[in-house]
């Protein structure tokens, strides 16, 4: 028998919007799910320079996803260990590294958003 592949709880999400946008929309060739991404809680891995310019300057880093845990009240890092890369269009703020921040899917990549000052210690 043949192994059959795991799904993440997002790509689950997305699998099932197209499938009920294809029965509402059946000769469609659209693909809505594809341009709507949840944000993510994310911890930055490396500093985050400010853009040089907001519309060609943007700086990345990788950052590493995190989930909220209802056990513990608090955000975890994920198991094993996801990265994203993260861009910051802002000209006027940096951030570094160990910012909690929020990662938004934004015309085709993740934009993040610094939260609070870096964390002493992960």
């Amino acid at each position: 028998m043949q192994e059959i592949g795991v799904f993440t709880p997002e790509q689950a999400r997305a699998l099932w919007q197209d499938y009920l946008s294809r029965q509402t929309n059946p000769g469609s060739n659209r693909r809505p799910v594809s341009l709507h991404q949840e944000g993510k809680a994310v911890i930055l891995d490396a500093a985050l320079a400010v853009a040089t310019d907001s519309k060609t300057g943007a700086t990345s880093a990788l950052a590493t996803v995190c989930y909220w845990s209802i056990t513990d009240d608090e955000y975890t890092e994920s198991d094993p260990v996801q990265q994203i890369t993260v861009y910051n269009h802002s000209e006027s703020t940096s951030y570094n590294e160990d910012t909690f921040g929020v990662a938004q899917w934004i015309n085709g990549h993740w934009w993040f958003f610094g939260d609070c000052a870096a964390m002493a210690a992960r």
